[in-house]
């Protein structure tokens, strides 16, 4: 698992295992900040926003991804990913695994359905992971000599 180098458009900070690659505008929407932690056996993605897509080889070579939340800002560079377990928190599980169950998490009308969907496909790679696994508060991710706690905390600030 050596690391490379990101394009020369993405800022990086790194701190011991953990390496932070900050989207547009310090990472506020709809771009984010991308957190990878490089344990010894895996490397994981936390969440996987816009600037995924500019990372480069350092991100396609995760393997195991953890998603806070399921909102189009935080999937957008999950379709570069096919092959990584997808970890989700119970209560997003049906919003990851289909559209259906995504629209729903938003709680959407009928008609605005297909406007919202082409918008998220378009602007965020939005696909479906119906192979996404449900997480609880407290899971704990060994990645070898690093060890990653999820704490539940719905919503936004």
């Amino acid at each position: 698992m050596s690391g490379s180098s990101p394009t020369p458009s993405v800022e990086r900070a790194d701190f011991g295992r953990v390496s932070v690659f900050f989207g547009a505008r310090n990472g506020k929407y709809p771009d984010g900040n991308q957190v990878i932690v490089r344990g010894r056996d895996t490397r994981a993605a936390f969440d996987t926003p816009v600037v995924a897509n500019h990372i480069g080889p350092e991100f396609d070579a995760t393997e195991l991804v953890v998603l806070g939340h399921v909102h189009e800002d935080h999937m957008a560079g999950l379709h570069r990913l096919p092959k990584a377990p997808v970890h989700v928190h119970e209560a997003d599980l049906a919003a990851a695994r289909s559209w259906e169950g995504f629209a729903a998490h938003y709680g959407s009308s009928a008609e605005r359905l297909p406007g919202m969907l082409e918008k998220f496909r378009r602007d965020f790679f939005y696909a479906p992971r119906p192979d996404a696994i449900a997480y609880q508060d407290g899971a704990v991710f060994e990645l070898g000599g690093a060890t990653v706690r999820a704490i539940h905390m719905p919503g936004h600030t």
